[in-house]
């Protein structure tokens, strides 16, 4: 499988706990930065990765006894009644889930994670950071907090960036690794939606009502910047971000 690539190398090494993190909301405008870290079940990921083996096995004789007629992949729910494997088979990239999919699957990675842990830099901190420390100071927050959970972190898995701190023999920086490793695809689905809905609530308080963060979730929509134009920009704002940064009342 190929959302199980990564992991199946490390496993056969022996490192069974392996932490994917995955930030959300780097480029928004307001709002925080969220990082999501995930230590996945080794064994339910074997048991799924046992099932699509015997699968494709399978598929594949019976596409060579009649080559005319290929046999399609059943479904992963056709295969196995388990619905916590069948929840596993479907984390992927948070992008490419509905919101009511990624709601679900939030809730079960946290409810069957090995240790997890949410991680979120303010604007403030944002701005007077800049991003790549306050993104370098959320990695060292989220395996600090891991750490309680689990006595032993072998390996981790990040969606591109490195881990100032951490030696290169302990991480793995994988470009797209939300769609490349179920690890931090479980990551990114948490911490988007932790904060879509930490920043969606925002509008039901007066003072940020008419930002209407409840449909763009901060980022810099062709609303959101319209907005900030109109009414200016409030203290959950990026202002070291443009156009905030530019911005003259």
């Amino acid at each position: 499988m190929k959302r199980l690539q990564y992991e199946i190398v490390e496993w056969t090494k022996g490192n069974s706990n392996i932490l994917g993190i995955d930030e959300v909301g780097r480029g928004c405008l307001a709002g925080p930065l969220v990082l999501g870290g995930v230590i996945l079940k080794k064994e339910k990921l074997l048991t799924l990765q046992d099932i699509l083996t015997n699968l494709y096995t399978q598929n594949n004789a019976q596409t060579l006894m009649d080559k005319k007629k290929p046999q399609l992949l059943p479904k992963v729910e056709d295969l196995t009644a388990d619905i916590n494997i069948q929840n596993y088979y479907k984390i992927k990239d948070s992008k490419k889930l509905t919101e009511k999919q990624r709601e679900e699957l939030s809730q079960f990675i946290i409810d069957n994670a090995k240790a997890y842990a949410i991680v979120e830099i303010s604007p403030a901190e944002i701005d007077k950071l800049g991003m790549s420390r306050a993104t370098q100071k959320a990695f060292m927050q989220v395996i600090a907090q891991i750490r309680t959970k689990i006595e032993v972190i072998n390996m981790i898995f990040t969606d591109k960036f490195a881990i100032e701190g951490i030696k290169k023999s302990q991480q793995l920086n994988i470009l797209g690794g939300d769609n490349l490793s179920m690890s931090v695809a479980a990551a990114s689905i948490i911490a988007k939606v932790y904060r879509d809905n930490l920043v969606s609530k925002l509008s039901e308080q007066d003072k940020y009502a008419c930002y209407q963060f409840h449909k763009h979730k901060g980022y810099g929509t062709a609303l959101h910047k319209e907005l900030i134009l109109k009414h200016g920009p409030c203290d959950i704002h990026r202002f070291s971000f443009e156009p905030i940064k530019s911005y003259k009342k």
